[in-house]
């Protein structure tokens, strides 16, 4: 026996706590009855999300959802949806439940959906929706039509962007006459493009972007709206913050007065609110001083000549390091990364048997073997030098004079190791002088200078110590000491350029010492 209801043409709702039914949404009896809603008005209310809401998703994923329950009240031809909340009942209890089921509900949101055709729907208000999401529009349009729907009532539901599916006028709301999207978070105009339809509506649709948080409008923004015919996008009564940016505006509203449509003369009266010596004046009667382009332009060149006086500081600093350190820097160019800055290095092919000649002390003769002598002669990274020490390269039945000078001939550098013991060493001595007279008889500087330990110039042989004033010398335990030997052994030998004594004085010196 068919189930008789009454005819009702109106739905209105307040104040009122909404919850799902189990069976009413997949009872096709009850789909069957005839939809006579024309109005529907559900406002203030709250929706109430339980264990039953949740048994509801689940059983949709075998039983199918009637068009009644999917679409509600297709023949409407007002639909009011205004303040509406979210409230979970026993969330706890809830949340364990949706964590067993979350597969079952995955499955029901694959399930392909009814269609609903709201032909006769002319008002769709969804506004001071707080939790209605991102894109509410993309929901509706998934498996919906809106053939006649001329205003949409999107305000205050906390949109941050205006929602892709609206930025085509009239593609997907061919009748659509205002698109209420104000009091949102829109903080930019997005790109709207006018399909239009003038075979089906010759009228201007308004999209609604009052009392945002609109700040600024681009170049962008300007040149599409001399391309709308059919809509009007209104941005009155926004937050517009006008610097030197705004002064395109103002440049774009003065060329384009012809050209601009109708419907955008509004523009002309647009008014600034921040800064607040700004505040309520119109854009377009404000200068480049208003705006602070000049102020802008003043603070390009202060932080230009600030830039350059930084880099200058930087340069200078720079200047000053490789000069207070340019020996340093000129060791470790080539030691480090092999780039020889001040000479050529030193040809292999002078008739030189050795690389060095070592004189230093029995005292010190286990840190030269052990420590000196392999670091030169089986370095890792560096060049591999031949040494000569008196141990072991002085030829077996001859003097040690005569060995002695036979090695320092044929040695491109001197090496003396200065130690206390040094000084107190003839033979150490004599080495120093021979080689030392060797030098100036070359006209090379040839002597590399070790101080083993800290020596009193009271102690210090005087030939020794004129030495040390006028050759540069390099302590064991110096940070880049044997950066310093390398670079020392490597050198080109330069031509000799002692003034502070007389040559031939020091030679006569020197033979008469020997």
């Amino acid at each position: 026996m068919p189930v008789k209801v009454p005819s009702i043409v109106s739905l209105s709702v307040d104040n009122c706590n909404l919850r799902g039914s189990n069976s009413e949404n997949f009872d096709e009896d009850i789909a069957k009855l005839p939809d006579r809603i024309r109005y529907s008005k559900i406002t203030n209310s709250v929706r109430i999300i339980d264990d039953r809401y949740l048994d509801i998703m689940i059983q949709s994923v075998n039983s199918h959802y009637t068009d009644s329950a999917e679409c509600g009240p297709l023949n409407a031809e007002v639909i009011i949806e205004r303040n509406l909340t979210v409230e979970f009942i026993n969330s706890e209890s809830f949340r364990i439940l949706l964590s067993k089921n979350m597969a079952n509900i995955a499955r029901s949101s694959t399930i392909i959906k009814s269609i609903c055709i709201y032909e006769k729907l002319k008002i769709y208000d969804m506004s001071q929706n707080p939790t209605l999401g991102m894109d509410p529009v993309g929901s509706l349009l998934q498996s919906s039509s809106y053939p006649v729907l001329q205003v949409m009532n999107l305000s205050r539901v906390n949109l941050n962007e205006i929602p892709h599916h609206l930025r085509r006028w009239r593609l997907y709301f061919p009748r659509m006459n205002y698109l209420d999207l104000s009091y949102n978070n829109l903080g930019e105009v997005n790109s709207v493009v006018d399909i239009g339809r003038d075979e089906v509506n010759a009228t201007v649709g308004v999209i609604d972007l009052r009392h945002n948080k609109i700040k600024m409008l681009t170049k962008e923004n300007l040149e599409s709206f001399l391309q709308h015919k059919f809509v009007k996008i209104d941005v009155r009564n926004n937050p517009f913050e006008c610097d030197c940016r705004m002064n395109v505006v103002k440049q774009f509203l003065l060329r384009n007065s012809q050209k601009l449509p109708k419907q955008y003369e509004y523009l002309y009266n647009l008014r600034c609110v921040t800064p607040r010596n700004l505040r309520g004046m119109r854009i377009i009667n404000l200068s480049r001083i208003n705006f602070g382009c000049d102020k802008s332009s003043s603070k390009l060149e202060i932080n230009t000549v600030v830039i350059l006086s930084t880099l200058s500081g930087v340069i200078i600093l720079t200047a000053v390091v490789v000069i207070v350190f340019r020996n340093e820097i000129i060791v470790l160019f080539f030691t480090r990364i092999y780039i020889h800055i001040n000479c050529g290095t030193m040809k292999a092919n002078d008739g030189k048997k050795y690389d060095a000649f070592i004189a230093f002390s029995e005292e010190n003769e286990d840190w030269v073997i052990r420590t000196l002598i392999r670091r030169l002669e089986h370095p890792e990274n560096t060049p591999t030098f031949k040494v000569c020490i008196h141990q072991r390269d002085f030829l077996l039945g001859a003097g040690i004079v005569e060995n002695i000078m036979a090695c320092i001939k044929q040695s491109r550098y001197f090496i003396f190791i200065i130690s206390k013991a040094f000084l107190r060493s003839e033979w150490c001595l004599m080495e120093f002088r021979a080689a030392l007279q060797q030098s100036l008889k070359e006209k090379t500087d040839n002597l590399i200078m070790v101080m083993f330990e800290d020596i009193s110039d009271m102690v210090v042989d005087k030939d020794l110590q004129r030495c040390l004033k006028t050759t540069t010398y390099v302590k064991i335990e110096d940070r880049l000491f044997w950066d310093k030997i390398v670079y020392a052994l490597t050198r080109k030998q330069k031509k000799s350029n002692r003034q502070r004594f007389h040559v031939e004085e020091i030679e006569m010196d020197l033979n008469a010492r020997i």
